[in-house]
C-alpha cells in the first residue's frame, strides 16, 4: 500500500531529525564535559590554556599568528542565526497549534522545532569551545546538519512553491517563518564552512602549508593559495623561502619511512597501490561520482531541445526548459567541484608523494649498497668473453652511479606522472559504460550495437600499437641509459678530453647513442600516435555508424537526439583522448618501476665484522665485493673464489692506541685490507674483528667535551681518493661536529693548511666546490686528513696521505700530524709507499704480496727476515732513521711551532684563517630568469632543427582538424533542420546573418536522408585522417629541434672552459642533460600541439556562439577577460615556481652524485644517516614546488570551470528565452558552449605545460650560450713540434681575474730531449704550470714558446693533441682494457701490450710474440708517424727483460697461484672511473695511455705519486730509458719531459730540477748544482723528504751534472 504525500513527507522530515541528532552528539558530549568540569585540551599545551597555544605533528603556532587566528565572527554568526532560526520555529508550532487542522502539518512544525533545538545545542558548544581544532570540527557536523535542515525544509517550501494561490493552503505569516528558517540553516552552513581549523603553524621557523589550516570552504574552492598569489604579485618574484613547508604526513622523512616499512618484499608497483589505498579508494569513488555528474549537463541538453522543439506546439513546455537550464548550471557548479577534487587528489595525494617517497627509497638503497666495483668474473673478461656478453650485460658493466641517478630522477618521475593521471584509466570505463546506457535510451541498443561493432574492428589495432608502444618504451630507457651513462663519465673525465683534445670524438661518440635515443623515441612516438589515433577514431566510428543507423531505423534524426548524441559522443571522445596518454606513461611506468625493483633487488652491504676490542684478523679472507652472495653467484653460473682477486690466510692483530703502516707494492691488496676493517669487502672466510662503532645518534657529538671527545671505537677514513664536499673548508673539516676553536686550531698547524688559508680568499670560509676541484691535490688530501684528526674517531684508516704531499709538508704532516698530539692514543693504520718515512715511528707493520701476508708483526723484525730483503734494504737506515727523525724534527720545529703552541694568523691580518666575512661563492647560484619565457626562445625551438616548413605543415593540418570538427556539427545542424520547416522569421541580426551564410552554402541536390549521411560520413573520415596526420608531423618537427639543441649543448658543455666547468657543479650539467632534455623530447612538442588544437576549438566555441545572437558573443567575451586576468594571476605565479623546481631539481641531483662519490668515507664515518636527512630536505623543497604547482592549476581550473558554468547556462537560457531559436541551432551551440570551459581550461593548462618545457628549453639554450673557448688561431706545421725546445719567459697566469696570479713571472728554458723535474712545496703553483702549457689558464703576461713558436697564437686543439699529460688523479672510463687505452681503435693489440709492458703492468713474457704488425691507420685512414714503430722495436725487448727481470715488480708475477693479473687480456672489463683498479694501477695505465701517444713534450703531474718506490724506481728507468736525451743518443728523436714530482727520488737524476715558490722559479740548473747551495730550496726539500741518503746517491754517485745553460 503506497504511502500518502503527508505521510511520507512526515517520514523524511523523522529521518532529518534523526540525523540531526546524530551529529549533534559530539556537542552533547562536549557540553557534558564541560559541566563536569573536564575540559578536553586537545592539541594544546596542559600548563597553559588551549587558546595560548597550538601544535601538532605539523608544527607549533606562534604568539604572533595565535593573535592573528579569530573564528570569533562565525562562531557569533551561527549563535545568531541558530536562536533565530530557533525562534521562528517555535512561532510556527505555536501557529500551527491555532491555525491548522491537520495533524499532520502540525506534527511536522514540532519536527522543525526539535531540529531547531539540536542546531541550537551545537551552536552552544561551537561558541564554547576554545581549541581551534575542535571548533572546527563541530563546525563540520553542524554544517552536516545544516543541509540536512535545508532538506527537511525545502520539502514544505516545494509543496508551498506548486500550490501556490491554490485554496486551503498555508496562511502567508507560516510561509513567510519557512523560507526564513531555509535561509537562516544556509546561512549558517556558510559560516560554519568558513571556520578556519587552527591558527598558522611553523615548522623550523618557516610557515606550514595551509591546507589543514584554512576552512573547509577555503579548502573545497583551493583558495587557500590566494596567499602566495599576494605575495608573489607584491614582490613581483619569488624565492624557495617563501614557498610554505610541506605538512608532517608529506614530507619525505615520513612518506618514505612509512613506505619502507610497508613494502617489505612487494614489488614496487603492488606496494604503492596498498600503500596509498585510501587516495585511491577516494579517487576512485569521486571519479564515479564525477563521471556521473559529466552526464547531466547531456541530460539538460536533452530535455532543453525537446522543450525547443515542442515550443511552437505548446508554449507551457517553457517552463519545464527554464527548470533546466536551472539544473544545467547546478549540475556544471558541482561536476567542476568533484573534478577539480579529483584532479587535486590524483597530483597532491599521489602524484607528488609517490615521486618523494620513490626519490628517497633510491638514495636510501644507495646509501645501502655494497659498493661494487668489479666485474663477476674477470677471467671470463680476460679470455675475451665479455665481448660475447648480450648487449644488456656488456652495457650493464658500463653503468655506474649515474644509473642510480637515473633511478632517482627520471625513473621515480615517470611513475609519479602516471599516478597523477591514473584516474583517467576508472574515468574512461566509467564514461563509456554510463555513455552506453544513456545511449541505449537516446538512440536504442540497435543503433549502440552497430556503432560498438564497428568500432571492435580497431582492437586488434590498439593491441598491436600498445605492445609495441611498451616495447619501444624499453628500449627507450635502456638508450637513455647508454647515453646518460657515457655523458656522466664524459663530464667527471672531461678534464682529461681537453686535455687530449679529444671533444670532437667523445661528442661522436655521445651524438651516437643519442641517434640511438631518437631512433627509439621516434618509434615510440609513432605508436604513440597510433594509439591517439585509434582512441579518436572509436568516437567518431561510434558516433557516425549510430547515428546513420538510428536514422536508417528511424528515417529522420531531430535535434534532441543528434546534438545530445553528438555531446555525448564528444565527452567520451575527450575522455578516451587521453586514455593513449595515460596508457603510455602506465606503459613507461611499467618499465620505470621493474628497473626500480630490479635495483632494489641488488646486494646490500652486510655486517662482515664481529666486535671486539682491538681490530684484528683470524685466518681471514676477503675480496673486494660484488654482486650478489656466493651462494646466488654459483646459482648464476659464475666461478667462486678463483676467478677473483683475495686476499688468503690472513692473521693480524692491529695494536690499540698504536701505529700500524701497512706496505706492499702496487696492486698488492692493501686498500682491501683497509676496506675490510670498515666493512666494505667480502669476507670469504675467517674472522674480522673491529671494535664496535655506537651509531651517530648514540654519541651526543653536540655534548662533546675536550675530556670524552676521543670515541676509541668510531672510526674515521681517508680514502686513496680524497672525497670533498660541496661546502666551505671549515665545514668540510667539522663533518658535522660541533665547533671546538682550539681543536680546530690544532688540527689547522698539525696538518700544515695554515698557509694555505692565508692564500684562499675568504680564509676556512671559502667554498670548495665539487670534488675539492679549487683545491690543490695535497691541500684536497690535508683536509681529508685534517677531517679525521678533528673527529672523534678513535681508530684512523687512513689509505696513503702522502702520496700526493712534497716532502717537507709530508714529513711535517707525519711529525705533527699523525705522530703528533692529535694522533696519540688513537689507532692509526696507514697504508703508505713512503716506507722510510714511516717505519721508524710504527709499532707493527704489515707487508703484502702475492695475494697474501708476507709479514706481520714489529718494524725491528723486518731487517732480520731475509725473504723480505726487499724492504729491507729501504729500511737500511732504520736503525739510524730515528737519529734522521730527530734531527729533522729539530730543524721542522725551528721553522714552524709545533701543534701545542699553534700558529695564530698575522696580527695585521686578523681573518685571514677564520674570516668573518660574508664569503664568496665558489659556484654561484643558479640563474633563475624572471618573467614570461621570452618569444625568442620559442622561435629557437622552432627554427633549430630547420623544420619550419614542418611547423608550418603541422599547423596547417591542426587547423584543419578545427575546422573538420566545427564542419561536421555544422553538418548535422543542417541535418537536423531541414527535417522540419522553421515557421518563424528571424529578427535577431546574428540569426538573420546565419540564415544568410546558411543559404549561400545550400546547394541543389534532393533533400534525402542518404546524401547528408554520405556528407556526415565523408567529414567524420576525414577528421579521422587528419586527426591522425598531424601528430607524425608534430612528432618529426620537433625531435629535428630536441636533436640539433642537444648536439648543441654537447658542444658547447664539451668546449667551455675549464674554469666554468669547475664552478658549475655538474648537477646543473645534468639537470639540462636528463630532467631538462625530457620535457623537450617527450612532452614540449605534444604540448604544443595540444595548445594550438585547444586554442582553435574555443575560437570555434566562440563561432558556434555567435550564431545564436550577438549580445552573448559579447558575454562570452566579458567572461575571457575574467578567464584572461585569473590566467594571468596564474601564470605569473606559476612560471616562479616551476623556475624554483627546477633549480631545486639540481641539488638533488648533486647530493646524489657527491654521496656515491663518497660512500665509502660516508659510511665509514656512520654518517649516511645525516646524508639522508639531507636528501630529505633537497627532495621536500623540490616537492612543495610541484605541489604548490598543482594548487595553482587547481586554483584556476576551478574557476575557469565556474565561469564556464556560467557561460554554458547563459547560451541555454539565451537560447530558451528567444523565440525564433530553432532547435538545431540551439544544439548546435549549446553543445558547443558545454565544452567552453573544458576547451578554456585544457588550453591553460597546455599553455603552462608549454610554458615549463619552454623552461626546460631556454635552460637548456642558456647553457647553448656559454661562452667557449677561442677555437681559433693559426694552424702550426704538421711536424711542430718537431725538437720540443720549450722557452718560458715572464708568465703570468691566474685561475680568474678577480684571484691572485698562480703564476707570477715564471721564466726558464728547456732544451730538446731535457728531462726536467719540477719541485716545490704545495701551492708553489706546479700544476698551474702544467695547466699553462695547454692554455687552460690563459697568460696576462708572457709567454710560453714551443720551438719558437708562442703557443697562445695556436689553434686550441692542434696545442692539446701535439703535448702530453698524465694527471696526478689518473681518469679512466668504464669500458675495458683496450677502450681505455685506444679509445678510438688508433693502435693495434700489439701496440697496446708492448705500451703496458714498458709500465710494468704486465711481463715481459706475457706480451705478443707474432709478427709486429704494420704501421697502424689513424681515423682518418692515413698512416700514423713512423715514430712509434721506432718506440715498439722488437729487438729491444730483451734488453729490457735482462735489465728488468732482476728487479721485477711482484704485480707481474704474482706468488699466489689464484690472483691473475688483470691485464693479461685487453678484453678485461673496467668500472666506471676505473675503480675496478687500484689508484696505482689506474696511474700507471694513464701512463701507458701517454706512451702510445709518442708526444714530443710529455709532461707529467706526479703520474707514479700512488705506485710503490720499488715499482717507481723500474718505471722511471724505463721513462729514461725510452724519452728524453736517453734515448737521442740510441738514435732517437728525443721527448722533452716535464716531471712533476713530490718524491726527489724520481727526478734526482734528471737533466734539470725547476724549484717553485709562490709562482715563481726560485732555483733551476742540474741536481748536482742544486744540492751544492747552501740554505737552498732544493737542498731544503732533500732534507725533509725522508729519502736524504738515497737521492744524495743518486745525484753525487751520477757523476757531474749538466752545465747550467
Amino acid at each position: 500500500m503506497a504511502l500518502s504525500p503527508e505521510v511520507s513527507s512526515l517520514v523524511m522530515r523523522s529521518l532529518g531529525l534523526l540525523v540531526i541528532l546524530l551529529n549533534s552528539t559530539p556537542a552533547v558530549v562536549h557540553l557534558l564535559r564541560r559541566l563536569v568540569r573536564r575540559p578536553n585540551r586537545g592539541q594544546c599545551d596542559e600548563r597553559s590554556p588551549p587558546w595560548l597555544r597550538y601544535r601538532d605533528q605539523d608544527g607549533e603556532a606562534t604568539l604572533a599568528s595565535l593573535q592573528r587566528f579569530s573564528n570569533n565572527w562565525q562562531r557569533v554568526v551561527v549563535a545568531i542565526l541558530s536562536t533565530l532560526g530557533l525562534g521562528l520555529s517555535t512561532a510556527a508550532a505555536i501557529i500551527s497549534i491555532k491555525h491548522s487542522g491537520n495533524d499532520v502539518s502540525r506534527v511536522q512544525d514540532w519536527i522543525h522545532l526539535a531540529i531547531w533545538i539540536f542546531m541550537f545545542i551545537q551552536a552552544i558548544a561551537i561558541c564554547t569551545e576554545q581549541a581551534p581544532l575542535h571548533v572546527h570540527t563541530l563546525s563540520l557536523y553542524a554544517f552536516v546538519s545544516n543541509v540536512f535542515v535545508i532538506w527537511t525544509l525545502s520539502i514544505n517550501n516545494l509543496e508551498v512553491f506548486w500550490s501556490w494561490g491554490s485554496r486551503g493552503n498555508r496562511n502567508e505569516m507560516s510561509r513567510r517563518l519557512l523560507m526564513i528558517q531555509a535561509a537562516a540553516a544556509f546561512m549558517q552552513g556558510v559560516c560554519c564552512m568558513l571556520v578556519p581549523r587552527r591558527p598558522d603553524v611553523f615548522y623550523q621557523g618557516k610557515v606550514v602549508d595551509l591546507e589543514y589550516t584554512v576552512s573547509i570552504g577555503s579548502q573545497l574552492t583551493f583558495t587557500w593559495v590566494s596567499r602566495l598569489l599576494h605575495g608573489i604579485a607584491r614582490k613581483k618574484s619569488l624565492n624557495m623561502d617563501d614557498l610554505p613547508l610541506m605538512p608532517f604526513r608529506m614530507r619525505s622523512h615520513t612518506l618514505h619511512t612509512g613506505f619502507e616499512q610497508f613494502r617489505a618484499s612487494l614489488k614496487v608497483w603492488k606496494a604503492l597501490v596498498f600503500f596509498h589505498r585510501r587516495p585511491l579508494i577516494v579517487q576512485l569513488v569521486l571519479s564515479l561520482l564525477s563521471c556521473a555528474l559529466s552526464f547531466g549537463p547531456q541530460v539538460a541538453l536533452y530535455w532543453i531541445l525537446k522543450s525547443l522543439e515542442a515550443r511552437p506546439l505548446a508554449s507551457s513546455q517553457d517552463s519545464q526548459a527554464w527548470f533546466w537550464v536551472a539544473g544545467l548550471g547546478t549540475i556544471m557548479l558541482l561536476a567542476s567541484t568533484v573534478d577539480s577534487w579529483v584532479w587535486w587528489m590524483m597530483n597532491a595525494e599521489l602524484g607528488v608523494p609517490i615521486y618523494v617517497e620513490l626519490a628517497a627509497l633510491v638514495f636510501a638503497k644507495s646509501m645501502r649498497c655494497k659498493n661494487v666495483n668489479q666485474s663477476d668474473s674477470p677471467k671470463q673478461a680476460q679470455l675475451g668473453q665479455i665481448e660475447s656478453l648480450p648487449n644488456e650485460e656488456a652495457d650493464e658493466l658500463k653503468k655506474g652511479r649515474q644509473r642510480i641517478v637515473n633511478l632517482a630522477v627520471v625513473d621515480t618521475k615517470r611513475i609519479a606522472d602516471f599516478a597523477a593521471f591514473s584516474s583517467l584509466l576508472p574515468q574512461s570505463i566509467f564514461k563509456f559504460t554510463i555513455s552506453c546506457a544513456f545511449l541505449v535510451t537516446l538512440i536504442g541498443w540497435e543503433s549502440l550495437l552497430a556503432g560498438l561493432a564497428v568500432t571492435a574492428l580497431v582492437i586488434p589495432i590498439n593491441l598491436f600499437f600498445a605492445k609495441r608502444y611498451s616495447a619501444a618504451q624499453d628500449h627507450l630507457m635502456k638508450a637513455s641509459d647508454k647515453r646518460i651513462a657515457a655523458l656522466t663519465e664524459v663530464l667527471q673525465g672531461v678534464r682529461q678530453i681537453k686535455f687530449s683534445a679529444t671533444e670532437k670524438e667523445w661528442a661522436e661518440d655521445i651524438n651516437e647513442k643519442r641517434s640511438a635515443e631518437l631512433h627509439w623515441l621516434w618509434k615510440a612516438a609513432c605508436y604513440n600516435a597510433g594509439l591517439i589515433s585509434v582512441w579518436i577514431l572509436v568516437p567518431m566510428m561510434l558516433s557516425a555508424a549510430s547515428l546513420i543507423t538510428y536514422a536508417l531505423i528511424h528515417g529522420n534524426l531531430t535535434a534532441s537526439v543528434a546534438f545530445t548524441a553528438i555531446s555525448v559522443f564528444g565527452s567520451l571522445e575527450t575522455s578516451l583522448s587521453s586514455l593513449p596518454d595515460a596508457l603510455s606513461r602506465g606503459f613507461e611506468a611499467k618499465v620505470s618501476a621493474d628497473r626500480i625493483d630490479q635495483y632494489m633487488g641488488s646486494s646490500e652491504r652486510n655486517v662482515t665484522t664481529s666486535a671486539a676490542d682491538a681490530v684484528t684478523f683470524d685466518n681471514a679472507e676477503i675480496a673486494w665485493p660484488v654482486e650478489g652472495s656466493e651462494e646466488e653467484r654459483s646459482n648464476r653460473g659464475v666461478c667462486e673464489t678463483k676467478d677473483r682477486f683475495v686476499l688468503h690466510h690472513l692473521n693480524l692483530c692491529f695494536p690499540s692506541k698504536g701505529f700500524s703502516v701497512i706496505a706492499g707494492e702496487t696492486a698488492s691488496g692493501k686498500s682491501l685490507l683497509l676496506a675490510s676493517i670498515i666493512g666494505e669487502c667480502d669476507v670469504l672466510a675467517g674472522e674480522v674483528r673491529v671494535p664496535y662503532s655506537p651509531p651517530l645518534k648514540d654519541r651526543f657529538d653536540l655534548q662533546a667535551t675536550p675530556d670524552n671527545w676521543i670515541i676509541d671505537s668510531a672510526v674515521a677514513y681517508v680514502a686513496q681518493n680524497p672525497w670533498i664536499e660541496t661546502a666551505d673548508f671549515k665545514d668540510n673539516i667539522l663533518f658535522g661536529l660541533p665547533y671546538d676553536h682550539s681543536r680546530y686550531k690544532k688540527v689547522l698547524s698539525a696538518c700544515r693548511l695554515e698557509a694555505d688559508l692565508l692564500i684562499l680568499p675568504d680564509g676556512d670560509r671559502t667554498e670548495i666546490g665539487a670534488n675539492g676541484v679549487n683545491l690543490s691535490g695535497g691541500q684536497r688530501w690535508r683536509v681529508c686528513f685534517a677531517r679525521a684528526l678533528y673527529s672523534r674517531a678513535g681508530i684512523l684508516v687512513l689509505d696513503d696521505i702522502f702520496s700526493a704531499l712534497d716532502a717537507h709538508t709530508g714529513r711535517y704532516v707525519y711529525e705533527h700530524g699523525l705522530t703528533g698530539e692529535l694522533g696519540q692514543n688513537r689507532t692509526r693504520i696507514l697504508v703508505t709507499h713512503h716506507v722510510s718515512l714511516c717505519f721508524p715511528r710504527a709499532d707493527y707493520c704489515v707487508l703484502l704480496g702475492g695475494g697474501s701476508v708476507e709479514y706481520a708483526g714489529p718494524v725491528e723484525m723486518l731487517t732480520r727476515n731475509k725473504s723480505l730483503i726487499d724492504f729491507g734494504s729501504q729500511l737500511q737506515d732504520t736503525g739510524s732513521g730515528k737519529g734522521v727523525a730527530q734531527k729533522d724534527d729539530d730543524i721542522v720545529e725551528v721553522q714552524v711551532p709545533l701543534p701545542s703552541e699553534p700558529m695564530a694568523p698575522p696580527e695585521n691580518e686578523p681573518s685571514a684563517l677564520l674570516n668573518t666575512s660574508t664569503p664568496k661563492k665558489f659556484s654561484d647560484e643558479e640563474k633563475r630568469t624572471t618573467g614570461s619565457v621570452p618569444l625568442l626562445i620559442y622561435t629557437t625551438y622552432l627554427t633549430k632543427g630547420k623544420q619550419v616548413p614542418l611547423w608550418i605543415l603541422a599547423f596547417i593540418i591542426f587547423l584543419s582538424y578545427a575546422g573538420l570538427v566545427v564542419g561536421r556539427s555544422w553538418w548535422v545542424s543542417v541535418w537536423t533542420g531541414s527535417s522540419r520547416a522553421q515557421a518563424h522569421p528571424a529578427h535577431d541580426p546574428a540569426i538573420m546573418v546565419t540564415k544568410v551564410v546558411d543559404r549561400m552554402v545550400e546547394v541543389e541536390t534532393p533533400d534525402g536522408m542518404f546524401y547528408y549521411l554520405g556528407i556526415y560520413v565523408a567529414i567524420s573520415v576525414a577528421v579521422c585522417l587528419v586527426g591522425t596526420v598531424r601528430f607524425f608531423v608534430l612528432a618529426r618537427a620537433s625531435l629535428a629541434s630536441s636533436r640539433r639543441l642537444f648536439h648543441d649543448l654537447l658542444q658547447t658543455i664539451l668546449r667551455a672552459p675549464l674554469r666554468w666547468l669547475d664552478t658549475v657543479p655538474l648537477g646543473r650539467i645534468l639537470n639540462r642533460f636528463t630532467s631538462d632534455l625530457y620535457m623537450m623530447d617527450a612532452r614540449l612538442g605534444y604540448d604544443l600541439g595540444n595548445l594550438v588544437a585547444k586554442m582553435l576549438e574555443f575560437l570555434a566555441i566562440l563561432a558556434a556562439v555567435i550564431r545564436i545572437s550577438l549580445p552573448l558573443a559579447g558575454v562570452a567575451c566579458l567572461l575571457l577577460v575574467i578567464c584572461t586576468k585569473l590566467s594571468l594571476t596564474f601564470l605569473t605565479a606559476a612560471r616562479e615556481i616551476q623556475r624554483l623546481e627546477s633549480v631545486a631539481r639540481s641539488p638533488v641531483f648533486e647530493l646524489i652524485e657527491s654521496s656515491l662519490g663518497g660512500l665509502t668515507t660516508i659510511r665509514a664515518y656512520a654518517k649516511a644517516e645525516e646524508h639522508m636527512q639531507r636528501m630529505y630536505s633537497r627532495i621536500d623543497r623540490q616537492a612543495a614546488a610541484l605541489r604548490n604547482i598543482w594548487l595553482l592549476n587547481r586554483w584556476l581550473g576551478y574557476r575557469l570551470q565556474i565561469i564556464g558554468a556560467v557561460f554554458s547556462t547563459s547560451t541555454a537560457a539565451l537560447a530558451v528565452y528567444l523565440p525564433n531559436i530553432s532547435a538545431a541551432m540551439a544544439g548546435f551551440a549549446v553543445s558547443f558552449a558545454l565544452q567552453y570551459n573544458f576547451a578554456l581550461a585544457m588550453a591553460l593548462r597546455y599553455y603552462a605545460s608549454v610554458e615549463l618545457g619552454m623552461n626546460a628549453t631556454e635552460r637548456i639554450i642558456e647553457y647553448c650560450n656559454v661562452e667557449t673557448e677561442n677555437q681559433e688561431g693559426l694552424d702550426p706545421p704538421a711536424a711542430w713540434p718537431a725538437e720540443g725546445r720549450i722557452e718560458v719567459c715572464d708568465l703570468k697566469v691566474s685561475y680568474a681575474p678577480d684571484l691572485p696570479a698562480a703564476l707570477n713571472g715564471l721564466s726558464f728554458t728547456v732544451e730538446r730531449g731535457q728531462r726536467v723535474g719540477v719541485v716545490g712545496r704545495t701551492g708553489a703553483g706546479k700544476s698551474s704550470l702544467a695547466l699553462a702549457f695547454f692554455r687552460f689558464l690563459e697568460a696576462h703576461c708572457g709567454y710560453i714558446a714551443i720551438d719558437g713558436l708562442d703557443i697562445s697564437k695556436v689553434k686550441l686543439q692542434a696545442l692539446r693533441s701535439r703535448l702530453a699529460n698524465i694527471p696526478q688523479e689518473p681518469v679512466l672510463f668504464s669500458g675495458t682494457i683496450r677502450s681505455n687505452l685506444d679509445p678510438f681503435g688508433e693502435h693495434t693489440d700489439t701496440e697496446l701490450y708492448y705500451a703496458m709492458k714498458e709500465v710494468h703492468l704486465i711481463p715481459p713474457s706475457e706480451v705478443p710474440r707474432d709478427d709486429f704488425p704494420s704501421r697502424p691507420k689513424s681515423i682518418n685512414g692515413t698512416d700514423k708517424d713512423s715514430s712509434f714503430s721506432t718506440f715498439y722495436n722488437p729487438s729491444s725487448d730483451e734488453d729490457d727483460e735482462s735489465n728488468s727481470s732482476s728487479a721485477s715488480p711482484r704485480l707481474s708475477a704474482p706468488k699466489n697461484p689464484h690472483v691473475s693479473n688483470a691485464f693479461a687480456s685487453l678484453s678485461t672489463p673496467v668500472s666506471q672511473g676505473g675503480l675496478s683498479l687500484s689508484q696505482g694501477q689506474r696511474q700507471l695505465l694513464c701512463l701507458a695511455r701517454a706512451i702510445l701517444l709518442k708526444p714530443k713534450i710529455l709532461i707529467l703531474d706526479e703520474a707514479t705519486s700512488a705506485v710503490d718506490t720499488h715499482t717507481d724506481a723500474i718505471i722511471q728507468r724505463s721513462i729514461r730509458a725510452k724519452f728524453g736525451s736517453n734515448e737521442q743518443h740510441h738514435g732517437g728523436s728525443g721527448t722533452t719531459l716535464l716531471v712533476i714530482a713530490h718524491r726527489l727520488s724520481s727526478v734526482a737524476d734528471f737533466d734539470r730540477v725547476l724549484v717553485m715558490d709562490q709562482g715563481k722559479a726560485v732555483e733551476f740548473g742540474s741536481p748536482r748544482e742544486l744540492l751544492g747551495i747552501e740554505g737552498g730550496f732544493f737542498r731544503d726539500l732533500m732534507n725533509h723528504s725522508g729519502e736524504k741518503a738515497a737521492v744524495e746517491q743518486m745525484i753525487l754517485g751520477k757523476g757531474s751534472g749538466a752545465p747550467a745553460s
